[in-house]
């Protein structure tokens, strides 16, 4: 498997030469430099998909998903496909027991994560964040620390805006 597999076509490696030339003079700045800073957009519009970020269209970015558990943050780095490519855990890192939870542990996992991204040579992903604790935003910066760029953060977390559930027994005391 080569990195190109990993990181989706670039913008040159299609058949369609006016596709490429089109993408190309859109995210071209006045100076000819690409992957220009565009004004930030709260919200996607139609053409997100299509849009050429670091070389790679945004529909063919690979993403990182965060897993924000109430003991854990847990990152894994998934193709378009939806594949596993890359497993990071604090406790893989030597972070143990409550010490996994915290915003430092996050922090190294998110380091670790990057690096690795890295090193398949990839440059941007696109960010899931499924949970809330301690390393949402700390697991983030890791990442960028790694010197990955991020183009958009999505968050997954669910959210249950029905009844609340009834308090838990409490403990007998003999």
């Amino acid at each position: 498997m080569s990195t190109t597999d990993l990181r989706g076509p670039t913008i040159d490696e299609s058949d369609h030469a006016s596709i490429n030339i089109d993408a190309l003079a859109r995210d071209m700045g006045e100076d000819g430099s690409v992957g220009i800073e565009r004004p930030f957009e709260r919200h996607p519009n139609g053409d997100m998909a299509e849009r050429v970020f670091y070389g790679v269209k945004f529909k063919d970015m690979p993403y990182v998903q965060v897993l924000c558990a109430p003991n854990s943050t847990r990152f894994w780095l998934r193709d378009i496909s939806h594949k596993k490519l890359l497993y990071v855990t604090p406790v893989r890192l030597g972070f143990l027991n409550a010490k996994r939870r915290s915003n430092v542990a996050a922090q190294a996992a998110g380091l670790s994560l990057g690096q690795q991204i890295r090193n398949l040579n990839i440059k941007a992903v696109r960010v899931k964040i499924d949970g809330f604790n301690n390393g949402r935003v700390a697991g983030l910066k890791g990442i960028l620390q790694a010197g990955i760029h991020i183009v958009s953060v999505t968050d997954n977390s669910y959210v249950d805006w029905g009844w609340r559930k009834r308090a838990k027994k409490p403990k007998r005391r003999n």
